[in-house]
């Protein structure tokens, strides 16, 4: 009886399915009350018509608020800025016409987003096995090269950590359903993000 330590790695790229998209409104004033209430005032009515569309705001949460000066501008005046943040699924009609409420209404508005996977853990567990049996193929080799046996495996890290799969429970997030339909026609063609995931395996196999 004898070991062979082996790694083993899968990876794939697919299409993310969940954005998380971050609004912060910015208002700009010499007094600071005064940008403070515009700057509520666009995010208040940016939700409305969000919600006039159909979009769940129990979705949204509150991110950020603040107020500051900026003391290296000459008309010294206040910035306040609300930020507001929410996950929704990836579909692209649903994302252009956030985009497109933006750009018609005019609202001082920064955008970011972070795309990924609602079913990472599954993805991780499938990347995994598949990692396992790359492992499995070329400890194979290399014991049909010495002559010897493949029987099974005693461990494996995942992740620089040993330890076995274990079953995976997934999570699932429901969207909003948006009537508001955006004219950027060429736009809504285009596809979701890629995402490349990569697992790397180190197998522990017994051979005779």
């Amino acid at each position: 009886m004898g070991k062979l330590y082996v790694n083993g790695r899968a990876k794939q790229e697919l299409n993310a399915d969940m954005v998380n998209i971050n609004l912060r409104f910015e208002a700009r004033d010499e007094n600071s009350t005064r940008a403070l209430y515009i700057v509520t005032e666009q995010c208040e009515q940016f939700l409305g018509k969000l919600k006039k569309v159909g979009f769940n705001l129990d979705q949204v949460r509150l991110a950020d608020d603040e107020v500051s000066q900026d003391r290296y501008d000459e008309e010294r005046l206040y910035i306040a800025s609300r930020s507001v943040e929410f996950d929704m699924p990836f579909e692209i009609k649903n994302y252009n016409a956030i985009l497109d409420m933006i750009r018609k209404e005019q609202f001082e508005i920064n955008l970011s987003t972070n795309y990924y996977l609602s079913n990472n853990d599954e993805v991780k567990e499938r990347l995994v096995q598949e990692a396992v049996v790359d492992s499995q193929k070329r400890a194979e080799q290399i014991a049909a090269a010495l002559g010897r046996k493949l029987i099974g495996f005693k461990e494996m890290d995942v992740d620089g950590i040993r330890k076995r799969v274990n079953s995976i429970v997934l999570y699932n997030q429901s969207g909003s359903s948006m009537s508001y339909k955006s004219d950027l026609d060429n736009s809504n063609l285009i596809s979701a993000p890629l995402i490349e995931k990569e697992e790397k395996v180190s197998v522990t196999w017994i051979i005779e």
